[in-house]
């Protein structure tokens, strides 16, 4: 079986290993449009169109037997970064929500890795953290991505208290 990965990358459903991908939802939804809506789970699917702020969720796909043959997991962030631009004094706003997909195949070992809507300006941050990842560890993706947006949100703090600062330091001149 062939199916279309996003980017137009072709590869066997069966033959992907440690595949991974950087992609929007929009490549995503369109991707899953074309047929390929059994390929994840319901309920990622459904994160993908919900407002939610963050969230994690993990799906076993078991034989006859019951024995593990594949593992899926994901995780999902919304964060909103407020900011002052030095150079025009306005203030900027940016809303942002990255998720992990992750398809680790126990029987062969092979991997699936699917990125969604990682802002471009911060894959070279991300691509130099992946290097540390044993492939083999399909929860290593999920501990480089959460690293990844805690710097996010620590940064988005940062910014918001330097405009709080800059109200507080008005208030007490009055």
């Amino acid at each position: 079986m062939y199916i279309q990965l996003p980017l137009g990358h072709k590869c066997r459903a069966e033959k992907f290993l440690h595949i991974r991908r950087f992609v929007s939802t929009e490549v995503l939804s369109a991707w899953v449009c074309k047929g390929v809506n059994n390929f994840f789970p319901p309920e990622f699917g459904f994160i993908l169109s919900r407002n939610l702020n963050g969230t994690f969720g993990c799906e076993y796909h078991r034989g006859e037997d019951g024995e593990i043959l594949a593992y899926d997991s994901w995780s999902f962030f919304k964060l909103k970064r407020i900011w002052k631009n030095l150079e025009t004094s306005g203030i900027c706003d940016e809303w942002m929500q990255f998720a992990i997909f992750v398809r680790k195949d126990w029987v062969t070992s092979k991997q699936l890795v699917v990125f969604l809507d990682f802002p471009r300006y911060l894959m070279p941050q991300l691509q130099i953290s992946l290097r540390s990842i044993h492939t083999s560890d399909p929860y290593g993706w999920h501990a480089i991505f959460v690293g990844e947006m805690r710097k996010l949100y620590d940064q988005a703090i940062w910014d918001l208290r330097g405009m709080v600062w800059e109200v507080e330091a008005v208030s007490l001149i009055f």
